[in-house]
């Protein structure tokens, strides 16, 4: 039996939202040109809110996050209604970082699904929140928003020709096969995608993308697809005895008796 251990998959730090605003949070972060809006509202922050918001940022980095809450509770409930849209989406988005910082992870959902509702960033980081967004959705079992969201993250991201983060194929594959009823067949190419691209970006294979692709299918039966994924497995990690067995079973399931018998003394 595998074990499906997605409900504990990592969520975004703030490590990952800092990313965003590197260049202090003035900066407008354009990674496409070709699709940022060329025209809209201002982007860029008033000199009040810059100026708490450029603190909120060094404690940020300091990991002072307590501190950071507090400053950004206080900027919303003194200026919020009246702080340009472009100000409010920064914000929110500083702010939703911080809760998941802390753990508010319903808390950090419903910051940055206010600042994607702002629609006020560029496009990159409105993509960005949306991959956030289904994130935290997916910590918190909405399967099929998850779904949502990171087709329309992944869509953009192709679009715009930028490549799609392993772990993105990865979380999709997983919140079809968590959702009920599970979706083999939905899951079949993201699961694929993440291990195909998790093996193109050079890095080490990870254990976990393999588990959700030979789970799919092994729920589609289709053992002549995941016998050569579970020989790869068994290279990978011969130490897990599991993945012999599994390679055994799926063998013996496709009348290769002899090879299925051979894989259980190996192992």
């Amino acid at each position: 039996m595998i074990d499906m251990r997605w409900k504990k998959v990592k969520v975004l730090t703030s490590a990952a939202m800092l990313a965003l605003t590197a260049a202090g949070p003035t900066a407008v972060l354009a990674q496409n040109a070709q699709c940022e809006e060329e025209s809209g509202p201002s982007r860029t922050l008033s000199t009040a809110v810059a100026r708490v918001l450029q603190e909120v940022f060094t404690q940020m980095q300091a990991e002072e996050y307590q501190p950071a809450l507090v400053a950004l509770n206080d900027l919303i409930a003194n200026r919020g209604g009246s702080m340009p849209a472009y100000d409010a989406a920064t914000t929110y988005e500083l702010r939703g970082s911080v809760k998941a910082s802390l753990e508010d992870f319903r808390g950090a959902l419903a910051d940055f699904q206010r600042a994607l509702q702002l629609n006020a960033l560029p496009q990159s980081r409105n993509n960005q929140l949306r991959y956030f967004i289904a994130q935290l959705q997916f910590q918190e079992e909405q399967y099929q928003a998850a779904i949502n969201g990171l087709n329309q993250w992944i869509q953009f991201a192709r679009t715009c020709g930028q490549n799609v983060d392993p772990n993105a194929y990865y979380l999709l594959a997983a919140a079809y096969m968590q959702r009920e009823p599970a979706d083999p067949r939905s899951a079949l190419s993201p699961a694929r995608n993440a291990v195909d691209a998790n093996k193109a970006s050079g890095g080490e294979p990870r254990k976990s993308y393999y588990d959700l692709l030979n789970l799919v299918y092994s729920e589609m039966n289709d053992n002549n697809s995941r016998a050569p994924l579970l020989e790869e497995m068994v290279n990978l990690w011969p130490g897990t005895k599991g993945y012999w067995t599994q390679l055994s079973g799926a063998y013996s399931q496709m009348g290769r008796d002899r090879d299925a018998f051979s894989v259980l003394e190996v192992a």
